[in-house]
C-alpha cells in the first residue's frame, strides 16, 4: 500500500521509540507481510457475514440455531457441494420473507438465492412451481392481479349479500296477508 521505501521508514521510526518490541508486537510493522492472514476465499462472496440478517429472520428468531439462518442458509447455497437432497431442511425452512435483503449492508439477497436453489427440485412438479416463484417480477405481477380479481370477486359477493339482504328487510316491511277464510 505504502511501497517498500516508505515501509522501511515506518519499520526504523518504530525500532527507535520501541526498540524491544513490546508495544503492539506484529501489528502494524511485522517480519510477515501484511496479507498472509488475509482469508480470499471469503473475501470473494458478497456476504460479509456480519448476521445483521439473522437478527431480522424470523426463522432464526424460533430456532437460534446458524443452519437455519439467512447467514447459514447463504453459506449452505453458496457452497459448491451443495445438494438439494443434503440441504432440503434448511432451503424447505427460509418463508421468504425477504427481510434479509433489506437488512444487509452488502445488499446480499438470500431468500432469492434460496428460490433458486429450490427451482432445482428433484420432483418436476415441485421444481415448475418453485421455478416459477423464483421468477419474481412475474409472479408479483400475477399476485397483483389475483389479489384484484379476489377483490373484484368479494366486492360482488358483498353486493350479492346486499341485495338479499335489502330483499329481506323488504318483505320483513310489508304487511302480512292475513287469511280470510271463515269459518263455519
Amino acid at each position: 500500500m505504502f511501497g517498500p521505501e516508505l515501509y522501511d521508514l515506518f519499520v526504523r521510526v518504530k525500532q527507535s521509540f520501541d526498540p524491544s518490541g513490546v508495544f503492539n508486537p506484529g501489528i502494524k510493522i511485522s517480519d510477515r507481510p501484511f496479507t498472509d492472514h488475509i482469508d480470499y476465499v471469503r473475501l470473494s462472496k458478497p456476504c460479509a457475514t456480519c448476521a445483521k440478517c439473522n437478527a431480522v429472520c424470523p426463522v432464526y428468531d424460533v430456532f437460534q440455531s446458524e443452519d437455519m439462518s439467512s447467514r447459514g442458509w447463504f453459506e449452505i447455497v453458496t457452497d459448491k457441494n451443495y445438494s438439494y437432497l443434503n440441504s432440503k431442511r434448511v432451503v424447505e425452512a427460509c418463508l421468504n420473507c425477504k427481510s434479509c435483503r433489506t437488512a444487509c449492508p452488502a445488499g446480499v439477497d438470500v431468500s432469492q438465492l434460496i428460490l433458486d436453489r429450490r427451482a432445482e427440485h428433484p420432483n418436476e412438479m415441485a421444481g415448475v412451481i418453485f421455478r416459477f416463484h423464483a421468477q419474481t417480477a412475474l409472479f408479483e405481477t400475477i399476485l397483483k392481479v389475483s389479489r384484484e380479481v379476489s377483490a373484484d370477486l368479494g366486492s360482488a359477493s358483498d353486493a350479492a349479500s346486499a341485495r338479499s339482504s335489502d330483499e329481506a328487510v323488504y318483505a320483513s316491511s310489508q304487511p302480512r296477508r292475513q287469511d280470510c277464510r271463515l269459518s263455519l
